[in-house]
């Protein structure tokens, strides 16, 4: 199984447990097992989607600022700390392809979360229908 198969089957099934969790909350409250259905597969959508897009944002580089702001002002008000040494002098352009090498790519999650959307507006137009 490739590096990204592992990654979506993982994100899906972390999917899965997250629409569980929810189900098994709201259980209590006596809806209908459609309605628990969908509320869990939206939860889960929008917890894929939207880690997924943060970490497409942070590859994009969007965060690299406040990390470096961070470590500089660490290194600067705690003399002798490890994080931040401002003896190092790593300038911001070394700092951003210093942590481009270690990216992932989002595509697994935004994928896993875009399978549970698609589960979600099945399982909510049924839903509907039956009401």
């Amino acid at each position: 199984m490739t590096e990204n198969r592992r990654a979506l089957a993982l994100n899906t099934l972390f999917g899965f447990v997250i629409a569980a969790a929810v189900v098994a909350i709201e259980y209590s409250y006596g809806y209908t097992v459609l309605r628990l259905l969908s509320d869990g597969f939206f939860v889960s959508t929008v917890m894929l989607l939207g880690m997924g897009g943060l970490a497409a944002a942070r590859n994009a580089g969007m965060f690299d600022i406040m990390g470096f702001s961070v470590r500089s002002f660490i290194g600067i008000v705690i003399p002798g700390s490890r994080i931040g040494d401002p003896h190092d002098r790593e300038t911001l352009l070394e700092y951003k392809e210093r942590k481009a090498e270690n990216r992932k790519s989002p595509k697994p999650m935004l994928q896993a979360g875009l399978i549970h959307g698609l589960i979600m507006v099945v399982v909510l137009v049924i839903y509907t229908l039956a009401e």
